[in-house]
């Protein structure tokens, strides 16, 4: 599969945090042709891509239409029968790529499907997807941790900033992959611009940075003040945010990912195995941290 193969995209969803910056990178590309299809007018556009807004829900036509003389489709809406139907459009319609909506924890590893059952419905479009390379689709699973800017501003990762208080899960000491959201951007631009067949039909592992939450925690504390500091046990953490959401309480949602995320077990990090083939640099010490993680403070009170 050449370069210029992948070359038609349709990113679907606009909104949320991943978005502008897989626009901006995969319209930046001069080997891609970016549409995006959304439910409302976007707020982050570009005069290189073509804009396509229909109501909610999306019809089955419409979304064929949309889905016409593409090589590849993005999908950042991840809603179980819509996410089939749009895999089943694919084949349908001859699209040769999809990337699902991944983009977090690692559904390749049974345990960490067990432990966060948020992530089993991201398995069972993966399986879906294995099940159907026959029929001429392809897939690529980009899996990056979580997200360090977003995670920081809306205290995913712990952290509230506004109040200076921290939750440390197992005293914040365990490494784990957190990821820049360009760099998850630039990374879906370099799977389907440059690397389609090193990335055909498998998960793809990057970061920016492999750390824990006390490396974080230090230039926040440099930039805002001591922050009061609360202790969570990781296991128990994910234990009792996983039960939450069986109960229909979501919740529960990042205490059972945190817990999982931030414990150091079942090989819950990827560790940027891709980083270099598909950002053009292994991991980012923590010599980088500090000015990174004082950017994105900065910016949160802005």
């Amino acid at each position: 599969m050449g370069r210029q193969s992948l070359k038609n995209v349709l990113l679907i969803g606009s909104s949320g945090q991943l978005a502008p910056h897989l626009i901006r990178e995969l319209s930046a590309s001069p080997h891609l042709a970016l549409t995006v299809l959304s439910r409302s007018t976007p707020s982050s556009r570009s005069r290189n891509a073509k804009f396509i807004t229909l109501p909610s829900p999306y019809k089955y036509e419409d979304l064929a239409s949309c889905l016409k003389g593409k090589d590849a489709v993005v999908n950042l809406i991840p809603s179980g029968q819509f996410e089939i139907t749009v895999i089943d459009l694919c084949i349908r319609e001859g699209v040769k790529r999809y990337i699902p909506p991944e983009f977090g924890a690692r559904t390749d590893n049974d345990m960490v499907v067990e432990k966060v059952p948020i992530v089993a419905m991201k398995k069972r479009v993966k399986d879906l997807l294995q099940s159907k390379e026959r029929e001429g689709i392809s897939w690529t699973g980009v899996v990056c941790g979580a997200f360090l800017d977003s995670g920081i501003k809306n205290g995913f990762l712990g952290f509230d900033i506004k109040n200076k208080q921290a939750r440390l899960y197992d005293q914040g000491e365990h490494n784990m992959d957190v990821t820049l959201l360009s760099d998850v951007g630039k990374a879906v631009a370099s799977i389907l611009s440059d690397h389609p067949t090193e990335t055909k039909n498998q998960y793809v592992y990057i970061n920016t940075f492999l750390t824990s939450q006390n490396s974080v925690l230090k230039p926040l504390e440099k930039e805002s003040g001591k922050f009061e500091i609360s202790h969570a046990g990781a296991k128990e953490a994910n234990e009792e945010g996983t039960a939450r959401i069986k109960k229909g309480d979501f919740g529960g949602v990042k205490d059972s990912l945190m817990g999982r995320m931030a414990s150091g077990k079942d090989g819950i990090n990827g560790e940027g195995k891709h980083n270099e083939l598909l950002l053009g640099r292994g991991t980012r010490g923590l010599e980088d941290l500090d000015g990174v993680v004082g950017d994105i403070t900065r910016s949160s009170w802005q």
